[in-house]
């Protein structure tokens, strides 16, 4: 803005006017004009996206807590709280299954793959990439069938999802 001011207060300065000072003025201050108009679409976007992953992960938490089930906020779960994943639910941070009975997750949110993958109590493989393992479950995914209990090993911006977000 500073250089159109002055580029422009040199065109009135001068005699005779030189129109070549006028039309750099011009074009400088259209070039911040419009540099300021994508730096506002780019943040809009970047808003409205996060708005949107914010609104995959879950509020709420089923865990066990003094050997009850008990719901609390998603924000109050920490690594090794033992959670509780029903039919429908939401997953609210990254675990590790202790306990699963015909347990299918959909993990489109994370992986784009469309069909509900199948999770199990059993050790994975050595080698096998943490997104692969048969014995995790990740925020921001969602349990279609089932039922399992986890313990909580990542949280937030730990977690596979919290990375991308």
């Amino acid at each position: 803005m500073g250089a159109s001011v002055l580029t422009f207060a040199s065109y009135l300065i001068q005699s005779p006017a030189d129109t070549g000072n006028l039309e750099l003025a011009v074009a400088i201050l259209a070039v911040v004009l419009l540099n300021a108009a994508i730096g506002f679409f780019q943040e809009y976007s970047a808003e409205k996206t996060s708005e949107a992953l914010q609104a995959l992960v879950p509020h709420t938490a089923r865990v066990r807590r003094d050997g009850a089930p008990a719901d609390i906020p998603a924000r109050g779960i920490v690594r090794g709280d033992v959670f509780i994943l029903e039919a429908g639910d939401d997953i609210c941070c990254d675990g590790r299954l202790v306990e699963a009975h015909d347990l299918t997750v959909d993990d489109v949110a994370l992986t784009g793959e469309s069909a509900p993958v199948h999770r199990t109590a059993e050790a994975a493989p050595a080698g096998t990439a943490t997104l692969d393992a048969a014995n995790l479950v990740f925020m921001g995914t969602s349990v279609v069938e089932g039922t399992a209990t986890a313990v909580a090993f990542a949280t937030g911006a730990d977690t596979q999802f919290g990375q991308i977000y």
